[in-house]
């Protein structure tokens, strides 16, 4: 569902675009140029005011303060990184890759990939190849309903840990990003699962919420907004 709503969004914006330019090249090539990259603009603002955010209300963690200049450098990788997970990885390459279960077992253990919010499997599209020439299988998972309760994907989860652990004989290891971090702590909970995995490996996961969560409107959202009844 959220590769539909993103290529929808992303039509919507490019179409948006090449009107503006129609519309005002005639007039001025310039203005009809400066106008079409108004979305980019913005764009790069949102991203630059979460950084700034994140700045500041990180400035108690126990971990060493970065620096602006390593600040800004995330924010740009992160601009880059950002628009080909969104615009095209997720949109229109999420199911280009399938999950990898080999017939016979590798000897290595399986990884099960789980996303983070407003994501899907293509998220991890890089990761895919890599996984499969090392012999590890993988499923990569869908967290649906898309804003849903964070709760709804323990059984989503349960499934990948069973596909991976039947193709391997081998708890797996299960590598989480973001929201999909708390997904494995409600897969953990409800299904008691602690003895059938090897490791759970979190990135940026906002194990104590997070401070934009209270902004949002999705049920997933709220429940990580910071010292929220689900996270603490």
């Amino acid at each position: 569902m959220i590769a539909r709503w993103q290529r929808i969004l992303l039509l919507f914006i490019l179409l948006t675009m090449a009107a503006w330019l129609v519309w005002q090249w005639p007039h001025s090539p310039l203005r009809a140029v400066l106008g079409a990259l108004v979305p980019l603009c913005i764009y790069l603002v949102v991203m630059a005011v979460e950084f700034v955010l994140m700045h500041i209300t990180n400035h108690a963690d126990a971990a060493p303060r970065a620096r602006l200049s390593q600040v800004v450098g995330a924010w740009w990788a992160e601009v880059w990184v950002a628009l080909m997970v969104f615009c095209w990885r997720q949109p229109f390459r999420h199911d280009s890759v399938p999950d990898w279960l080999p017939a016979q077992p590798t000897g290595k253990r399986g990884v099960v990939l789980v996303h983070g919010f407003m994501c899907n499997r293509g998220l991890w599209l890089p990761w895919f190849a890599p996984l499969q020439a090392r012999g590890h299988a993988y499923v990569a998972v869908n967290l649906e309903p898309v804003m849903g309760s964070i709760d709804e994907y323990a059984d989503i989860i349960e499934d990948a840990v069973r596909q991976v652990t039947a193709a391997t004989g081998q708890a797996p290891v299960l590598l989480c990003h973001s929201m999909g971090g708390l997904a494995v702590r409600a897969w953990l909970r409800a299904h008691q699962a602690d003895g059938r995995v090897h490791r759970v490996l979190t990135l940026g996961t906002p194990h104590g919420g997070t401070w934009l969560g209270r902004f949002s409107r999705a049920v997933n959202g709220r429940q990580m907004s910071l010292a929220g009844d689900w996270v603490v």
